[in-house]
């Protein structure tokens, strides 16, 4: 997760106060024929790996679930990530 970071960190950077940041990707898979045809960088996140990734950039309560897959769709799952910048006090 060590390669997103820098983007999860801009991303918190840029958000005001209170905002909210919602990320859509790849469930972890282990189809490396899939990421090869479509140049991906890794095989996925795990839910638990890009929760903490969330936390360490400063984004507070951090959701990450995955997305019912679309009928007949025929590649890795999606997870739907949500967390917000914490409010200044």
């Amino acid at each position: 997760v060590a390669e997103v970071a820098p983007v999860l960190a801009a991303a918190a950077r840029v958000l005001r106060p209170g905002g909210r940041l919602v990320l859509v990707d790849l469930a972890r898979h282990h189809d490396e024929d899939f990421a090869r045809r479509f140049g991906q960088a890794r095989l996925g996140f795990a839910p638990g790996d890009l929760s903490r990734a969330l936390a360490t950039a400063g984004l507070a309560g951090a959701a990450v679930r995955p997305l019912p897959p679309e009928p007949g769709a025929r590649g890795p799952a999606l997870l739907l990530a949500t967390a917000h910048k914490p409010s200044k006090r």
